[in-house]
């Protein structure tokens, strides 16, 4: 890991205060042991019993948490990608999958993780409420519920894994900024998105997003 491109990406943040991308944080390699261990991470969570926690499926962008169960029925498979695994579950349904709480399922994740961020940490320091982490997995454009910002707090460094490039949007605006968390959610995505900021990524770039900016991502674990 090259701490010099954490450096570059923290004072571009201005010190994690503001949007801005990181090309290349992550090497190939990392990338490539990031989603096999997601593999891990979810046949992790799949073997435990509280299944209503943590997990949200989409299909055509309704939250269809019902087919859970099917999921859990049909985990990944030793060697089986999550794409192939997927393919089989969704068909060519339009779907996302969104998983939180990624360290709680598997240790190799969460020592890889850990290892990652280890520089940031070292720079920003360790947050009162520690880290964690979630993925996207999908083939949508973007995240199905709309245009949204996160809970104050809950300051976020995505990373996209590919495949193929993806474009991140923000809203950088006093008159978002202002409109207090978890009350309001844009679903006229096409309207907004020329008045937004737009970021595009590719396998391997990352994106910091403070808790106060509006926000709408692309899958970053992106199916064609």
């Amino acid at each position: 890991m090259n701490s010099g491109s954490w450096e570059t990406f923290f004072n571009d943040t201005n010190k994690l205060k503001k949007p801005a991308k990181a090309k290349q944080l992550i090497s190939a390699e990392d990338n490539a042991e990031i989603k096999m261990l997601l593999t891990d991470v979810l046949k992790g969570y799949l073997a435990k019993e509280e299944l209503h926690q943590g997990l949200k499926i989409y299909i055509n962008s309704e939250l269809r948490n019902d087919l859970i169960g099917k999921m859990a029925g049909e985990p990944p498979k030793l060697g089986e990608t999550l794409e192939v695994w997927s393919k089989q579950l969704f068909g060519e349904q339009k779907f996302g999958v969104i998983l939180m709480g990624l360290e709680a399922y598997s240790n190799a994740f969460a020592e890889k993780a850990a290892a990652i961020v280890r520089p940031l940490v070292a720079m920003a320091g360790l947050p009162l409420n520690g880290l964690s982490f979630l993925f996207f997995m999908g083939n949508y454009g973007f995240t199905p519920f709309g245009i949204h910002k996160d809970a104050t707090g809950e300051d976020g460094v995505l990373f996209h894994l590919g495949p193929g490039k993806k474009e991140c949007y923000t809203w950088d605006d006093p008159k978002y900024n202002n409109i207090a968390h978890h009350s309001m959610v844009f679903h006229n995505v096409a309207e907004m998105l020329p008045k937004g900021q737009a970021y595009e990524l590719v396998p391997g770039d990352a994106m910091f997003i403070p808790h106060y900016v509006y926000i709408i991502l692309p899958t970053l674990l992106n199916f064609p």
